[in-house]
């Protein structure tokens, strides 16, 4: 019969290998979409330290990993040196795929796509590289980007939020703080979204989701 311990130790080993598997098939996704007014990234799942101490281990092991890693490798090393061009507005909610504000704001969303694929090859490697590329995005865009608390714009910033998660420790102390000010600033939006809501629809769930990713991002 098995105890309390074994039943949490086998359920955490479980949700280990199901990050490290969701995370191995996320690599082989596309990101890119044809259309100028729409756009997607890959799946990034937060993984803790012992969950991608794990995903690199299997990718040192499994030759189909491997495989998939160095399909990704192609595509991180192409973005290490990009520079990030943030916005101060997002022109996006309520704007049809061809409105040129809504296209002009994708054009440089679509560096959040470039944080997803760059945060996988991360997560599965450790690339200091990666991580300082990273870090360069996060602090580019809490610096210009002001938060207005609209669910369907800022989910757009989920890859940028797992980075952080990730690599908060790595700031600076004075950058820590400025980051953590921003999702403080961002997050409160949300928050009052949820206190105040009278009807219960997917942006709801929108407000509940981005307000427990800050929940779990500052240390307040």
């Amino acid at each position: 019969m098995y105890s309390v311990q074994s039943l949490m130790k086998s359920h955490f080993q479980t949700l280990i290998a199901f990050c490290c598997f969701l995370t191995i098939s996320a690599l082989n996704l596309g990101a890119k979409s044809d259309d100028p007014g729409e756009y997607s990234f890959r799946a990034t799942p937060p993984l803790n330290a012992a969950q991608r101490e794990r995903l690199r281990e299997i990718v040192a092991e499994d030759p189909e990993a491997a495989a998939l890693l160095e399909a990704l490798r192609t595509e991180a090393e192409a973005l290490i040196d990009l520079e990030s061009h943030p916005l101060r507005v997002i022109h996006y909610e309520g704007l049809v795929n061809t409105d040129p504000r809504r296209i002009a704001t994708v054009a440089k969303l679509r560096e959040m796509a470039d944080v997803a694929t760059l945060l996988l090859y991360w997560q599965a490697t450790g690339d200091e590289r990666v991580a300082q590329t990273l870090r360069r995005f996060i602090l580019a865009w809490s610096e210009v980007y002001a938060p207005t608390g609209n669910d369907v714009n800022e989910n757009k910033f989920y890859p940028l939020f797992v980075a952080y998660e990730a690599l908060r420790d790595t700031f600076k102390t004075g950058e820590r703080e400025r980051v953590d000010a921003w999702l403080q600033a961002m997050g409160e939006l949300h928050a009052e979204e949820v206190r105040t809501a009278t009807s219960f629809t997917n942006r709801f769930t929108k407000h509940i989701r981005t307000t427990m990713d800050f929940a779990c991002l500052t240390p307040n």
